[in-house]
């Protein structure tokens, strides 16, 4: 199942603690007691949203042991990704590590005893942002975009071996990706400029390595952050992404077209809003046949 970025699960507590309007944190932690397993738990204050201003910095007196990346928030490293690995039941992380110079894709995963040192996927020059995974039943996707150049790139790791080459995702000048698999078939949805001061939602699928076939599912005449993000649950595949300020918007995928856009009213902007915006949109896809 792929929800949000920092999804709502069933082995995903959000809890909100009470501080200081003036020093919101926000944190990523393991709880080990919880379901027998590894448990991400964000931390949110009362007051304005850290989402994703201030992250990573700690908020519950735990053993410094459960907490990934502490660092984090002083060093200004982006927002994780979080996905629950559907064999092991254990969460995986990604995120965007400032190494003072550029931003490298960082990755961990819990297990039994804590968190595995942190793996830096890429260690180029450039600026490689905001990255999304996702875990089948056979592997893990990393996908991320580098803003100079305006690539998507997208790494796989079967679960029994090495990380493989970085792939280009068909040579798309894109922003945001967000990836899945479906049918067999590895998606990556992103955002695109239309040349005419909107973006494109595009659907790339892959053929081949560094071969993909595109389309366009949806668009918006905003050029801020969309954020993009394709589901997958009990047989149903859609995308949903900020289409406004006022409006979210989805599209679900009937089996052989994507449907058109429809739009879902989105009035507050806080993070925790945008959750409840894209869990409604889940819902609605979901109740249908």
């Amino acid at each position: 199942m792929r929800r949000n970025g920092l999804r709502l699960m069933l082995c995903l507590t959000l809890a909100a603690f009470a501080a200081g309007a003036d020093a919101p944190h926000a944190e990523v932690s393991a709880d080990p007691t919880l379901y027998e397993v590894g448990v991400i738990v964000l931390g949110i204050i009362e007051g304005p949203d850290p989402i994703p201003q201030i992250i990573w910095a700690p908020v519950r007196d735990i053993d410094p042991v459960l907490y990934l990346n502490p660092d984090g928030a002083a060093r200004g490293d982006g927002r994780p990704d979080i996905f629950t690995n559907p064999v092991t039941g254990l969460p995986h992380v990604v995120w965007a590590y400032n190494n003072g110079s550029d931003f490298d894709i960082a990755y961990s995963r819990w297990s039994a005893s804590g968190w595995r040192q942190t793996e830096f996927i890429t260690a180029s020059v450039a600026d490689e942002l905001d990255p999304r995974i996702f875990i089948d039943d056979d592997a893990v996707y990393i996908v991320w975009w580098e803003p100079t150049s305006s690539a998507i790139r997208l790494i796989k790791r079967e679960h029994l071996g090495d990380w493989q080459p970085v792939e280009s995702v068909g040579g798309l000048m894109g922003k945001r990706p967000s990836v899945v698999t479906w049918g067999g078939m590895v998606l990556v949805a992103s955002e695109q400029d239309d040349g005419a001061g909107g973006t494109d939602i595009v659907l790339s699928t892959r053929v081949a390595a560094n071969v993909y076939d595109s389309e366009v599912v949806g668009s918006s005449p905003d050029v801020s952050p969309l954020d993009v993000i394709l589901h997958t649950e009990q047989g149903k595949l859609w995308m949903d992404w900020r289409n406004s300020s006022a409006n979210y918007a989805y599209s679900e995928y009937n089996g052989s077209i994507w449907k058109p856009a429809a739009n879902v009213p989105w009035t507050d902007t806080t993070w925790v809003q945008l959750e409840e915006v894209r869990l409604c949109i889940r819902n609605m896809v979901m109740s249908t046949p």
